[in-house]
């Protein structure tokens, strides 16, 4: 069990971000966010990755993506799951591109704190797109999964992705930005920051393989492929060295 205090450790001294538009103020302005750092700790702070979300759910007419949010254009209703929604910034961009027939479901935990969270995320991650909610038999069914993510400390981020690529298949979002540059480009390059967003999707075979119970084994690849030996996938690797590239 996570300690009462995890949101505040010894030392804490984080300030707040900045939000490189300079829009919905009232959330990610300077003293908007001290005032929750300082009741909230860590879970009162925008993440960087945050503002890139923010940007893609709700984006300005001048950058297209390759893949874009929202892209089913049958009007079917549609329900969005957010896990770890923070401040709520993207959720309230989110909210303003809805129709009246969709489901929004904002969630977060009451207390947050790296890097402990990451086989829970991942078994999360399964759960949401495993029957009842989704089926490899029914388009219908299908989850799109999104994750903006900003390395923070690589060493231990990697462990995730090793084993999320067991389970998913997933792309980094491009970006065209037609005022600034007339290519494309992996949005999050420009940042200044390693960053991505990336477009998941459960893999279909893995709708039969067990989840370990042990978060241990889940992150070193056990139940992946049908069998209990370790293992990882190296797409977040391929990836990341295509960064040094850009």
């Amino acid at each position: 069990m996570l300690s009462s205090k995890v949101n505040f450790p010894e030392n804490l001294n984080i300030l707040p971000s900045v939000d490189p538009k300079g829009e919905l103020e009232h959330i990610s302005g300077y003293e908007a966010q001290r005032q929750a750092i300082e009741k909230y700790g860590i879970a009162g702070r925008i993440w960087e990755a945050a503002y890139l979300l923010s940007i893609y759910v709700d984006p300005p007419k001048n950058i297209e993506f390759d893949t874009p949010f929202l892209t089913d254009p049958s009007g079917r209703p549609r329900t969005i799951l957010e896990l770890g929604s923070g401040a709520g910034m993207t959720s309230s961009r989110m909210a303003e591109n809805l129709n009246v027939q969709d489901m929004l479901i904002v969630t977060d935990l009451p207390e947050v704190y790296f890097p402990e969270l990451l086989a829970p995320l991942l078994r999360s991650l399964l759960q949401v797109t495993s029957p009842p909610f989704s089926s490899p038999s029914s388009t219908d069914l299908d989850v799109t999964v999104v994750i903006s993510y900003k390395i923070r400390s690589l060493s231990k981020e990697t462990p995730f992705w090793a084993a999320f690529g067991l389970w998913f298949t997933f792309e980094p979002v491009l970006a065209h930005e037609s005022s600034v540059k007339p290519h494309w480009q992996r949005f999050g390059s420009s940042s200044g920051d390693v960053a991505f967003i990336f477009i998941a999707h459960r893999r279909p075979e893995s709708l039969t393989w067990h989840v370990p119970e042990s978060d241990t084994d889940l992150l070193v690849g056990r139940g992946a492929m049908g069998n209990n030996s370790a293992k990882a996938d190296d797409t977040f690797e391929t990836l990341l060295l295509m960064t040094l590239e850009e």
